[in-house]
């Protein structure tokens, strides 16, 4: 009983700080976009901005990625279960409760946006670099 309890409040948690993740991932993918439009536009003093605003999202993101791996810390018990559902690829995840399915969705809406960033990213390197890349094969 206890351990299901504690998984219970576990995957709430982990779920709770997935949810900021993606929500921070949101936000970073607006602004890519933002991004996107301002340099199309030629408009440096925006593009400027939005690359700082851009920066605080990514700090976010990795006090998020902290909070995340604070957690994976409190007991070898968490770490496992964490492993099982976060530090796996989202294809491998296995849920054993409505939790744990929750957190297994979020991670699939996190891949989704970040894949989505990812293109974007290159996209506008590609651009700025005038076709040499980092992101080329």
């Amino acid at each position: 009983m206890e351990k299901a309890r504690r998984e219970a409040v576990d995957s709430g948690l982990l779920a709770l700080l997935l949810q900021r993740r993606y929500n921070i991932f949101r936000d970073i993918k607006s602004a890519t976009d933002e991004l996107s439009l301002a340099l199309s536009r030629n408009d440096a003093v925006s593009a400027e901005l939005i690359l700082q605003i851009r920066g605080d999202y990514l700090d976010k993101c990795e006090s998020n990625w902290q909070e995340l791996l604070q957690l994976s810390e409190e007991s070898p018990e968490t770490a496992e279960y964490m492993k099982r559902l976060l530090f796996c690829a989202v294809e491998e995840a296995k849920a054993g409760n409505t939790g744990e399915e929750r957190v297994i969705a979020i991670r699939r809406s996190i891949d989704s946006v970040l894949r989505s960033i990812q293109e974007e990213d290159r996209v506008l390197n590609l651009r700025s670099a005038k076709g040499r890349s980092y992101y080329q094969n």
